[in-house]
């Protein structure tokens, strides 16, 4: 991607084609779209490196019944995470299991969920989608 719409500097097959031509895909205006692909990227960066139980905390892979769920849980310092990836094209859900004091906060939209029913909690998935949630405890205070 090139920095601005000015002249292509750049030579690709890409380029040549007018759907990916710098005069419409470009840093510049990239960066003044908030629904742009180059600004949600950003945002997912932030978040990860906001949340030192990504890095920093104890990985741990969840067990799902669903093949195409892939999920696992970050705890660090008191606070947690649990992310959970549908890896196929089609809409899905994933049961997952939590504590019986523990809620979920999802990431990069704030709902709240209802506890877990039963031992397991439904999350429904999009094909090709992820979630992001921040674990807390009955009574815990969230910062961020």
């Amino acid at each position: 991607m090139q920095w601005s719409a000015a002249t292509k500097r750049l030579s690709h097959p890409i380029l040549d084609d007018p759907r990916y031509a710098p005069a419409r895909v470009n840093v510049a205006d990239q960066r003044r779209d908030p629904d742009a692909l180059f600004n949600w990227l950003g945002q997912l960066i932030r978040e990860r490196k906001e949340r030192p139980e990504f890095g920093w905390g104890r990985c741990q892979l969840i067990e799902t019944e669903n093949p195409a769920i892939f999920a696992h849980r970050g705890d660090w310092d008191g606070g947690g995470i649990l992310v959970i990836h549908n890896l196929v094209g089609c809409h899905t859900t994933a049961v997952v299991s939590l504590g019986l004091d523990e809620r979920l906060t999802e990431i990069l939209s704030d709902g709240d969920y209802e506890p877990p029913l039963n031992g397991g909690q439904g999350l429904e998935l999009v094909g090709y989608s992820y979630r992001w949630f921040r674990i807390r405890r009955d009574g815990q205070r969230i910062l961020a």
